[in-house]
């Protein structure tokens, strides 16, 4: 599958709703606690399915992830992931250090390209520091509608998060 970068930005950023809601409590799968959901585009053309999974053992270590599935061949892209601290595997030449602090995967061409994990360009964020504030954040990039219905806990996250950025304001 071939996407360019324009597309990428176009698919995470397109509104969309979830068409098959995720469990109420995450399942304990090994080591692990997960979930899963399936999103459609607002115009029904796209289809993406949506997964968190959070270390038993070490809760900072989270991803939240938006893939794309395409039609007709139905090959699931990871456009983007959200990420708490985690410190194993390899480096990226974009972020040498992202492992050890919250961050962000984005797909990119050229990665699709060159046959690397699409979304192994990644960014810093200080924008999450927990698995609930990464939830928010990941609802809010991809145009999540509705979101606060599926996680209960949205809406009181997104007025704490806004009232910090009120305050910090204040400040100045």
């Amino acid at each position: 599958m071939s996407l360019s970068d324009e597309t990428i930005n176009e698919l995470i950023q397109c509104p969309k709703i979830i068409t098959r809601r995720p469990r109420r409590e995450m399942a304990v799968q090994g080591r692990h606690r997960r979930n899963e959901f399936d999103l459609q585009s607002e115009d029904a053309i796209h289809s993406f399915h949506g997964f968190i999974r959070q270390s038993t053992e070490f809760p900072e270590n989270f991803t939240i992830g938006l893939e794309y599935t395409s039609s007709p061949d139905g090959v699931r892209v990871c456009l983007i992931r959200c990420n708490g601290p985690h410190g194993e595997t390899v480096q990226l030449p974009s972020t040498p250090d992202h492992h050890f602090v919250c961050h962000v995967h984005k797909a990119t061409a050229e990665a699709i390209e060159a046959g690397r994990r699409p979304e192994s360009f990644t960014t810093h964020c200080e924008q999450f520091t927990t698995l609930e504030e990464a939830i928010v954040y990941f609802c809010t990039t991809c145009n999540i509608e509705g979101a606060e219905f599926f996680f209960g806990f949205m809406e009181a996250e997104r007025n704490r998060q806004l009232r910090l950025f009120e305050d910090e304001h204040e400040q100045h």
